[in-house]
């Protein structure tokens, strides 16, 4: 019986990489300048996979304009404020023993302005 239960949980220990769901900000891909970027997923994987953020390939350091939210298995990606320059291709890499997943997302930041400005008489 011990012996059942000892590779039961030896299995566990040894689970590969999965997304529980997809890259996704609640709100959309699409933010107004200034309005805050969360981008979340939760992975499931033993022992726990090491995430890595990136943008437009570059990888992403905790700053002033992104925070890292690593709570178990859920993983957040945060920008308070977003500016122009935030658009473009976020990625997420999990890597374990096991191996390496990776998912990705395109976000798009509009400026305040919608139209492109004009002289008015």
């Amino acid at each position: 019986m011990m012996d059942a239960l000892s590779q039961s949980y030896k299995r566990y220990l040894s689970r590969k990489l999965r997304f529980d769901n997809e890259l996704s900000d609640l709100d959309g891909d699409v933010f107004s300048e200034g309005e805050q970027v969360k981008l979340r997923c939760k992975l499931e994987g033993q022992p726990l996979p090491q995430v890595t953020w990136y943008f437009n390939d570059k990888e992403i350091e905790p700053s002033e304009h992104y925070t890292i939210i690593s709570d178990f298995n859920e993983f957040i990606l945060m920008a308070p404020r977003a500016t122009l320059d935030m658009s473009g291709q976020y990625r997420i890499l999990a890597k374990n023993q096991h191996g390496a997943r990776q998912m990705s997302t395109q976000i798009i930041v509009e400026g305040q302005f919608p139209f492109s400005p004009r002289c008015m008489k």
